[in-house]
């Protein structure tokens, strides 16, 4: 994407490159048109009147939108009691998320009231983190059209998953939500665990912090 500088000398030659729909270097083309700034979800329209080029400035014809590129997040390399309730416990659990492939999680070991999952294999210790492993649980958290607005690009301002039981055993069931928020700039992603499958309230998070963000010429 091209856009006109920000400040200092604007050229006619820097409008056409940014507005290529249009492409001409007569200001009364562009009257009432479109504008977008880069970087921004911000938009508006030129005067129907008379425009200086002062008004081009950091401006371009071309839709911009936010895109969170995939990622592959640890989110808690290993705990125990967890949530309040002793006898939970997980490993290497991950987190996966982008614009275009929703969120997932995935564990190599949980345990729930001292029963566990993937410890056959080393995968899970009450005594500590249990390197490598392979994985065992795989859970959708989020499908794109739940925090993205799939017509625009742009996520949603906020968005709130049900929760997802990822091990249950005897009286305890390990269960993560997804929590996104999204205020214009910045994307955030918050991790919630319960040990009762949501029973308790959420009290536990596991991961919260702003991830990268990438704005790409629309559409999506």
């Amino acid at each position: 994407m091209t856009s006109t500088p920000s400040s200092g000398q604007i050229a006619i030659s820097d409008i056409i490159s940014a507005f290529p729909t249009i492409g001409s270097g007569s200001m009364a083309a562009y009257r009432g048109q479109t504008w977008y700034q880069p970087g921004t979800g911000n938009s508006g329209t030129f005067s129907s009147g008379q425009i200086a080029m002062s008004d081009f400035y950091n401006k371009t014809g071309t839709q911009q939108i936010p895109i969170i590129p995939y990622q592959n997040i640890l989110v808690n390399q290993w705990g125990y009691h967890m949530g309040g309730c002793y006898g939970t416990g997980v490993n290497n659990l991950y987190v996966q998320i982008g614009s275009y492939y929703g969120i997932t999680a995935t564990a190599t070991g949980w345990a729930a009231d001292y029963g566990a999952q993937g410890s056959s294999e080393g995968n899970w210790s009450p005594n500590g983190w249990t390197p490598g492993g392979s994985v065992i649980t795989n859970n959708t958290l989020a499908t794109v059209n739940q925090f993205i607005n799939t017509s625009t690009g742009f996520p949603y301002a906020n968005f709130t998953g049900n929760g997802v039981n990822t091990y249950a055993s005897g009286r305890d069931t390990n269960a993560l939500r997804a929590i996104t928020s999204w205020d214009g700039a910045t994307f955030t992603l918050t991790i919630q665990y319960d040990c009762k499958g949501g029973g308790t309230g959420w009290g536990t998070t596991f991961f919260s912090s702003a991830l990268p963000v990438t704005w790409q010429n629309g559409p999506y």
